[in-house]
This record gives structure tokens, C-alpha cells and sequence, in this order.
């Protein structure tokens, strides 16, 4: 947590606009231990790529949890309780314009998502979290011909 007491930091995270690459990206590569025990995939190409994929990730669960938030504002009975719901207008107002930013990043990087759609899927925006099928063995058994020993 030492980035916390890094005022550059602060500052940025403090900035209008934050974009999501900078709280994913910009943090691994200084302080994530499997980068730093694997300095050779610090290269640009793969900072690039995890910058614009960060951001990615980053706009489609915010984009994903603030619509369905909106949602259950707008049908949500206020005599009921307020869980899970907005309950200021300055808030909703705020949320609709997030949600228009996420917009904006999501269809910028062809996502087609549509904010002013009250029926749209949400479900595809929601990465698996029980993975893929595993691959072929071999290579955590495969070495380079230099570092057999």
C-alpha cells in the first residue's frame, strides 16, 4: 500500500477523468511482485496492452454496475428500503454522467453499448470467472537448451 504515500499518486488519482488504465496499469508495473520478479516482460508493447485492456476492464464492470444501479433507481419503490439504490438526485445526475463516460471508452474500443437502453444486456459484459478449458502440458516442463541442468 505504499502507493498511497506517493504524492504523485494522489494527485492522480484526484484528477478529473481518471481513467481506469491508470488505476489497473500504472500500479502493476511498479508494485505488483510477478512483474517485478519478471523484469523482461516490461516492455512497452505490454504496457500499451495492459493500459488500453485495463481500461477496458475497468469501464465494463463500472459500466455494468452503475446501469443496473440506475435501474433499480428508477424502479425502486420509495417507501421501501434505500439498499442499493441512489437516493439523491446531484447522485443520479452524476451517475447518468458517468455512465455516458463509460459509454464513450466501451464503444471507442468497439464494445457497442448503448446507455440509453433500459433493455440492454448486461450479462455480456460480465467476464467468467471460472475460466477456460486448461491448455496442453509441456510448458512448465520444457526449459531453454542453456538453462537445463
Amino acid at each position: 500500500m505504499r502507493v498511497f504515500n506517493e504524492p504523485e499518486y494522489l494527485d492522480m488519482i484526484q484528477e478529473d477523468g481518471l481513467s481506469w488504465e491508470e488505476i489497473i496499469a500504472r500500479p502493476s508495473f511498479k508494485h505488483n511482485r510477478l512483474f517485478r520478479m519478471t523484469p523482461s516482460i516490461n516492455k512497452q508493447s505490454i504496457k500499451d496492452a495492459l493500459f488500453g485492456q485495463g481500461e477496458i476492464l475497468g469501464a465494463l464492470i463500472y459500466y455494468r454496475e452503475l446501469e443496473q444501479l440506475l435501474l433499480s433507481t428508477q424502479g425502486h419503490d420509495p417507501t421501501k428500503s434505500k439498499a442499493h439504490v441512489i437516493t439523491t438526485i446531484e447522485e443520479y445526475a452524476h451517475a447518468k454522467a458517468a455512465l455516458r463516460e463509460l459509454e464513450t471508452i466501451l464503444n471507442r474500443y468497439e464494445w457497442d453499448v448503448d446507455a440509453g437502453d433500459a433493455n440492454e444486456t448486461l450479462g455480456r459484459l460480465t467476464l467468467p470467472l471460472t475460466g477456460v478449458a486448461p491448455g496442453k502440458e509441456g510448458l512448465f516442463s520444457a526449459h531453454p537448451p542453456d538453462y537445463l541442468t
